[in-house]
C-alpha cells in the first residue's frame, strides 16, 4: 500500500487512527499496541503477502538475540566477550538474510559470465523494505550490546520494527527514539501534532504526485531516445532523473513523518535540502541522514577494559617520563616544583642564583621528598592546563608552544634559565643558571 494511494488516504489511515485512540481511551495501552501491530502487518502485506513470514522470522530471531544480549549486559556489563560473540552471530544472520534475497541472482549471473557456464537463476523474490527493517534491527542489536536498551517485552519490539509509517521507506529509527514515545502517548489526538502532520503529508504528496512525476516524464523521454540526444537534452534528462529520485524519496519520507505525527510520534528528519550542499561531504550529511548515521554510528567494537587499562598505563608512563625529562632539562627545578610548599612554609618564592646552585648541589630536594616533587609537578600541570585559556598574560606560553613541539622539552614553561617566567602557581621566580 502506497502513501499517495486512495485506499491509504481515504480508508486505511482514518480507520487505523480512530481505532487506535479509541483503544487507548476505553481499553489499555497494550490493546492500542496490538491494534497498531495488526494494522502495520496488514499495511505491509497489502501488495505481497509472501513478505510477511520473512519479516516475522527476522523479528523473532533478532528479538531472541537482543534479549540475550541485554541479559549478558545486565550480568557482565556492556561489551563483554559473550555479548561480542552473540552480536557477531546476529550480524551474520542479518547480513546473510539481506544478501540472500538481494544479491543471489547478481552473484549467479556474474559467476555464469566469468566461468562461461549456465546456472539457472533462482529468481528469488525480494521482500518489501528488507533493507530498512534489517538495518533497523542491526541498530537494535548494537544498542543492546552497548547496554543502551531496556526492553520490556516482545510487543514493544515488534511494534517498533513494524510501525507502518516508517516500515517501507524509512527513516531508519533507533529503538530509544521510538519506543519511549509509544510508551508515553496521550489518550487523545493532539491537534497541534495533527496540523503539523497534515502539512507534512500534503507537502510529501505534492512532491510525489507533481514534481517527481514531471521530472520522471522528462527523464523517461530522454533515456528512451538516448542515441539522438543533444548536449543540452542529455543534461536535462540526467538532471531530471536526479530530481525525480530526490522528490520521490523525500516525498515518501515527508508523508511517513506526517502520518506518524497524527499518532503524536516524531520521526527523525531524513533529508535536509541535499542539493544545496557545498561539497560531496556536506551532501551526504544532508541526503538520507538516518542511513549515514547508521553507518557512522555503528562502532560496535569500542575499546574494552584491557585496552582502556593499557591506555591508563601509557598515560601514567607519559606523566612519569615528562617529570623526569623536566628534572633533567631544568636541573632539578626547585623554583617551580617546590614553590607552593615554600609559600605554605613561609619561605620566599624568589630565590637567588646562589641558593639555587646550593639546592642543586645538595640534591635539589629543599626539604621536599621525591613524591612531593612529583605531586607538585602533576598538580601544577593540571592547574596550568585548566588556566591556560583564562589568563591573558603575554608571559604565559600558548598551548601549542607548551605541548606541540616534536623536538623540544614538551613543557617549555619550566625552562626558565635565560629569562623570568611565570610558574604554574602564578609567581615569578629567578632563572636558574
Amino acid at each position: 500500500m502506497l502513501f499517495h494511494s486512495f485506499s491509504y488516504i481515504a480508508i486505511f489511515f482514518p480507520i487505523v487512527l480512530i481505532l487506535f485512540f479509541l483503544c487507548r481511551r476505553i481499553g489499555s495501552p497494550a490493546a492500542s499496541w496490538i491494534w497498531l501491530l495488526i494494522a502495520s502487518l496488514f499495511f505491509y502485506g497489502w501488495g505481497d503477502l509472501a513478505s510477511i513470514p520473512i519479516l516475522i522470522a527476522s523479528m523473532v530471531v533478532n528479538y531472541a538475540i537482543g534479549t540475550r544480549l541485554q541479559k549478558y549486559t545486565t550480568i557482565k556489563g556492556p561489551e563483554n566477550s559473550d555479548s561480542r560473540r552473540l552480536l557477531v552471530l546476529g550480524l551474520v544472520f542479518n547480513i546473510a538474510l539481506l544478501g540472500f534475497f538481494k544479491y543471489t541472482d547478481f552473484v549467479v549471473a556474474n559467476v555464469n559470465w566469468a566461468l562461461t557456464i549456465r546456472i539457472a537463476l533462482p529468481d528469488i523474490m525480494l521482500p518489501l523494505a528488507i533493507s530498512f527493517f534489517t538495518f533497523q534491527q542491526i541498530t537494535y542489536l548494537a544498542d543492546s550490546y552497548r547496554g543502551e536498551i531496556e526492553g520490556r517485552g516482545w510487543l514493544e519490539y515488534v511494534t517498533y520494527v513494524a510501525f507502518f509509517p516508517k516500515l517501507l521507506s524509512g527513516p531508519i529509527v533507533r529503538y530509544n527514539e521510538l519506543v519511549p514515545q509509544l510508551r508515553n502517548l496521550p489518550a487523545s489526538i493532539d491537534y497541534r501534532n495533527a496540523s503539523i502532520g497534515l502539512l507534512l503529508f500534503f507537502i510529501g504528496l505534492l512532491k510525489v504526485t507533481t514534481a517527481a512525476r514531471v521530472f520522471g516524464t522528462w527523464a523517461d523521454n530522454g533515456f528512451a531516445h538516448a542515441a539522438s540526444l543533444s548536449l543540452i537534452d542529455g543534461w536535462t534528462a540526467s538532471l531530471s532523473y536526479t530530481f525525480q529520485i530526490y522528490f520521490d524519496f523525500s516525498g515518501y519520507i515527508d508523508m511517513a513523518m506526517g502520518s506518524a505525527r497524527f499518532f503524536n510520534i516524531t520521526l527523525p528528519i531524513n533529508f535536509d535540502s541535499p542539493y544545496r550542499a557545498v561539497n560531496i561531504q556536506d551532501f551526504w550529511r544532508r541526503w538520507h541522514i538516518t542511513l549515514s548515521r547508521f553507518f557512522a554510528g555503528l562502532s560496535l567494537y569500542s575499546p574494552g577494559r584491557k585496552q582502556k587499562r593499557r591506555r591508563q598505563y601509557l598515560r601514567q608512563y607519559h606523566n612519569h617520563f615528562s617529570y623526569l625529562r623536566h628534572m633533567a632539562r631544568c636541573r632539578l627545578d626547585v623554583c617551580h616544583l617546590g614553590c607552593d610548599a615554600r609559600n605554605r612554609n613561609g619561605a620566599s618564592p624568589v630565590m637567588a642564583d646562589d641558593e639555587n646552585k646550593n639546592a642543586f648541589d645538595s640534591g635539589g630536594r629543599d626539604d621536599l621528598s621525591f613524591r612531593e616533587h612529583r605531586l607538585g609537578f602533576l598538580q601544577s600541570s593540571k592547574h596550568h592546563r585548566s588556566a591556560i585559556g583564562s589568563r591573558s598574560d603575554d608571559r604565559i606560553q600558548p598551548r601549542s608552544r607548551l605541548y606541540g613541539s616534536s623536538r623540544g622539552s614538551g613543557i617549555r614553561n619550566h625552562r626558565c634559565r635565560r629569562q623570568h617566567r611565570r610558574c604554574f602557581c602564578g609567581t615569578e621566580h629567578q632563572p636558574i643558571g
